[in-house]
C-alpha cells in the first residue's frame, strides 16, 4: 500500500514550528554525550567535561519538551548528572 505525502504529513499540521529544530538540536546533543562518554571511557575527557555535555543535552531536553507543550521536567535525570559528578 502507498500512502500519499499529504495524507502522511497532516499528522505533522498541528506540531509548534519550533518543534523541528529543537528536536534535531536535541538529537545532536545526544550524538555529542555518546561521543563525550566513548572519550570519557578513553580517557580523553574528563568528568566536568562529560557533564557539561550532559548539561546541554538537559537543555535540549526542556527545549524539545517546551517545543511541544509538554508538561514534563528533567528532574529525572538529575541523578546521572550527580553521578557524574562524583
Amino acid at each position: 500500500m502507498i500512502i500519499s505525502p499529504s495524507s502522511s504529513c497532516s499528522v505533522h499540521s498541528n506540531v509548534h514550528p519550533a518543534a523541528k529544530p529543537a528536536v534535531a538540536r536535541l538529537l545532536v546533543a545526544i550524538r555529542q554525550l555518546l561521543e563525550s562518554l566513548t572519550q570519557w571511557s578513553q580517557r580523553k575527557m574528563d568528568e566536568d567535561q562529560v557533564s557539561d555535555v550532559y548539561i546541554c543535552l538537559g537543555d535540549r531536553i526542556n527545549a524539545v519538551v517546551a517545543a511541544f507543550d509538554i508538561d514534563m521536567t528533567c528532574v529525572l535525570c538529575l541523578h546521572v548528572q550527580t553521578a557524574l559528578n562524583r
